[in-house]
């Protein structure tokens, strides 16, 4: 059997220095880090037979390492708070995946495809890291500058920050487009806030490969997997929204009712001492 491996496109680079050469040990519990089983870990592929790992098992897509997108959460990592692969090792025959990614979840289909001799996927995993990427940098940058935002807004006097809170309000306003669905989606279109209530999950998986009937039936399961978070997105989308509004209004009642309480006063001194 040839190397299935190739027929992933960008694995090799994913996989990264650990598994270049012959330094390579087929005991690798995660290929990011390097982290060694602490146990011999078996093939249970059929051409294996229970063996012992070997770098071809990973060649021949018996074995893989995740290609899930994650956010590296180890404050001692050279990569920590970027975006990298999962790279845990798994079976590639377990439904299950690397345990913490199900093919189920969208993860690593590429890579079952591949073993299977299926069609690849429209939306490889390297469009979905890049995605998963790109909108984890705009979060950061959306940190930032409201960071920077509230320093600014530190050193503003009271009618200074009044006057940029209602242009800022107005510049949102004018730039706010339709919302929906997120962008590297497959499963449904961006749509307008209105027709956020008529989504409806598709009955049929697009353009669905010829397949076993369970492989379908997961597959089918991946695309409703992948329309759910579009709606999960587009929902907390507009949480966000009515939430700025409650805290706008909020931080303008007291200002109103200070008004509302300073006219009162004046109505009441002029009633009592002004002309008769």
């Amino acid at each position: 059997m040839g190397k299935k491996l190739d027929n992933v496109e960008g694995i090799l680079g994913a996989y990264g220095p650990n598994f270049q050469g012959n330094s390579f040990n087929a005991q690798t519990a995660n290929i990011r880090t390097g982290e060694i089983m602490q146990k011999v870990h078996h093939c249970n592929d059929n051409d294996c037979n229970g063996k012992a790992a070997t770098k071809a098992c990973y060649l021949k897509l018996h074995r893989a390492f995740c290609l899930a997108p994650i956010v590296d959460d180890g404050k001692d990592s050279p990569t920590f708070n970027q975006v990298v692969i999962c790279g845990r090792s798994f079976n590639v025959k377990s439904p299950g995946g690397c345990g913490q990614h199900a093919y189920g979840e969208d993860h690593n289909f590429d890579i079952r495809a591949a073993k299977n001799a299926w069609p690849m996927p429209k939306v490889t995993w390297q469009q979905r890291f890049n995605d998963f990427k790109a909108e984890h940098d705009s979060m950061m940058a959306l940190r930032v500058e409201k960071q920077e935002l509230a320093d600014r807004k530190a050193t503003m006097t009271a009618n200074q920050r009044n006057k940029y809170e209602q242009t800022d309000k107005m510049e949102q306003e004018n730039k706010r487009g339709p919302i929906g669905c997120f962008q590297g989606s497959t499963s449904v279109k961006w749509q307008d806030r209105k027709d956020l209530s008529t989504m409806t999950a598709p009955k049929e998986a697009p353009d669905a490969p010829m397949m076993k009937r369970k492989d379908a039936k997961a597959y089918k399961k991946q695309q409703r997997t992948i329309f759910r978070m579009d709606q999960a997105r587009a929902e907390a989308e507009m949480r966000r929204d009515q939430e700025e509004k409650a805290k706008e209004a909020a931080e303008l009642a007291p200002r109103k009712e200070a008004k509302k309480g300073k006219t009162a006063g004046g109505n009441r001194f002029l009633s009592r001492f002004g002309k008769r």
